[in-house]
């Protein structure tokens, strides 16, 4: 262990994820948020495991917040950089986990608002592409998740149905989804620009001649720009699953419905979309007025 640097352990952390048969998205998301560590802790002069402490853990996520990272994201890693120590000790590769002394940061407690009728008419106009009309509108009218969405094939879309069926969902668990009349319209639109995928072709491409998948930091990285040019902000792929949450509840649709349509097992994640805004209060009360209805 003494003469292996981090990024080697990390290695074979990375073949334990696979050989679990983890999925894409989590085996992405450690690939995401350890590199970032382990580059910090180069930097540091960090450069094995045994060298890694408390001290610099703490360090490393204090640092992330003073440059402006959001506590979700100062979380993610600390849950990442736990993962990989828990598996060092777990592997006898260390008798020592620098974990162990570090506490967990809370969870955020905050809920981001849902997208207004002029939020989304502001982004569909800022879009730039067919492309990216699509995605505003499948995003809206379906719920998915980021991960769903960039993982779609064309074999998975049957656009005259306006069916899209999610094959691995969070914990692999599969469901259909369904498209309104307008992102029909748009997702065709969008087909016939840059040509109707094939059955193992991705759904949502880059924007060159390879046509390839879009990744998750790119998937991210537009939905940012796009929140820019039309002035809509924060503009994250889990803001439009929460306006699907609350739009279908707002509409009537009953929350066990709803859940299934978002791929929860249950109904305890999904209150946490439905929070009562203001605005749902105040619309509750001009309809339900007791002087105005009694007097």
């Amino acid at each position: 262990m003494r003469h292996q640097s981090i990024r080697e352990v990390y290695k074979l952390f990375q073949l334990d994820q696979r050989a679990r048969q983890l999925s894409p998205r989590t085996i992405e998301f450690y690939d995401w948020k350890l590199p970032q560590f382990f580059e910090w802790c180069e930097s540091e002069n960090v450069l094995t495991f045994t060298e890694l402490t408390p001290t610099h853990i703490k360090t490393y996520l204090i640092y992330q917040s003073d440059n402006g990272l959001s506590d979700y994201t100062v979380r993610g890693s600390a849950m990442a950089i736990r993962a990989f120590c828990r598996f060092v000790v777990r592997e006898d590769l260390s008798t020592v986990n620098p974990f162990d002394g570090v506490r967990m940061p809370r969870e955020p407690e905050r809920v981001l608002p849902a997208f207004s009728q002029s939020d989304v008419q502001k982004l569909l106009r800022a879009a730039r592409n067919h492309r990216d009309r699509a995605l505003v509108m499948v995003l809206l009218d379906t719920g998915m998740r980021a991960a769903e969405a960039i993982s779609l094939v064309g074999a998975d879309v049957n656009i005259d149905a306006g069916e899209i069926i999610i094959r691995k969902g969070k914990g692999n668990r599969g469901r259909l989804v369904y498209l309104g009349a307008k992102s029909q319209k748009q997702l065709m639109l969008y087909f016939i620009r840059r040509g109707k995928p094939e059955a193992r072709e991705p759904v949502f491409r880059t924007e060159d001649k390879s046509k390839g998948r879009i990744s998750r930091s790119r998937f991210f990285k537009i939905f940012k720009e796009l929140g820019r040019r039309a002035g809509v902000t924060p503009c994250t792929p889990h803001r439009f699953r929460r306006t699907f949450a609350i739009t279908m509840a707002r509409n009537g649709v009953n929350i066990h419905m709803i859940a299934k349509l978002m791929g929860h097992k249950d109904i305890t994640v999904l209150k946490r979309y439905l929070d009562i805004t203001q605005e749902d209060l105040r619309d509750a009360h001009r309809q339900a007025s007791p002087t105005d209805n009694l007097l």
